[in-house]
């Protein structure tokens, strides 16, 4: 009886997580550091719980666009580029950006990363997964970068170069990204009948999710 209960300690200590529990696990860390960022006083302009910016920075990782506080007006310009910054993490994958810091480094990816990088992208095989992290986040820089000129000549008119230039890099990030974020109260609503912001976001929304 002693031995086999000695086996099953070293079985259950030798047990590793799935790749899809690592994920799992590491998107759950983003979020929790996420949400200590956002919880800042440098962050926000007061009156933000804990619980508040657990639930903005969980919304922005997984971009879903579930908010309980106004974007554009509880945080301030850097609370607003950390969201940013989860949005894009979260939307292209932590695995991805990952795998792409690796190789410019000049490190390999190890097998264990990358099966799960092969989940987090959705891929059957193994093969070429770095040359695919690379055309994916060059394709994402590239649309945003599009994207956020073709709506600063709506934004900056509107807001000022500062401002405006700030406006369309935050949209065309959520946008490409499908997150559903605004800084705006209403969201979007304000420009319905705008068809330079409207064709924009729904064409970023259609090449994001592609």
């Amino acid at each position: 009886m002693a031995p086999r209960l000695s086996n099953l300690r070293v079985s259950l200590n030798n047990k590793r997580f799935s790749p899809p529990a690592l994920l799992a696990s590491i998107y759950a860390v983003f979020i929790l550091l996420g949400a200590i960022v956002l919880r800042l006083p440098v962050s926000h302009h007061g009156g933000i719980t804990f619980s508040d910016a657990l639930f903005t920075a969980a919304s922005a990782v997984t971009v879903t666009g579930l908010i309980v506080v106004d974007t554009g007006s509880a945080f301030t310009l850097f609370g607003q580029i950390v969201i940013t910054l989860l949005i894009q993490l979260g939307g292209l994958g932590l695995m991805t950006f990952a795998a792409l810091l690796l190789s410019m480094l000049g490190l390999s990816i190890g097998m264990p990363q990358r099966m799960i990088l092969r989940d987090e992208l959705g891929e059957s095989n193994l093969s070429d997964l770095g040359r695919l992290v690379r055309v994916v986040i060059l394709v994402a820089l590239i649309c945003e970068a599009i994207g956020t000129l073709i709506m600063m000549t709506v934004f900056v008119p509107q807001f000022g170069w500062a401002q405006g230039t700030w406006q369309a890099i935050f949209h065309a990030v959520s946008a490409f990204n499908n997150a559903g974020f605004s800084l705006f109260p209403n969201s979007l609503m304000g420009y319905v009948g705008n068809p330079t912001i409207n064709l924009t976001i729904t064409f970023m929304f259609i090449i994001g999710g592609l």
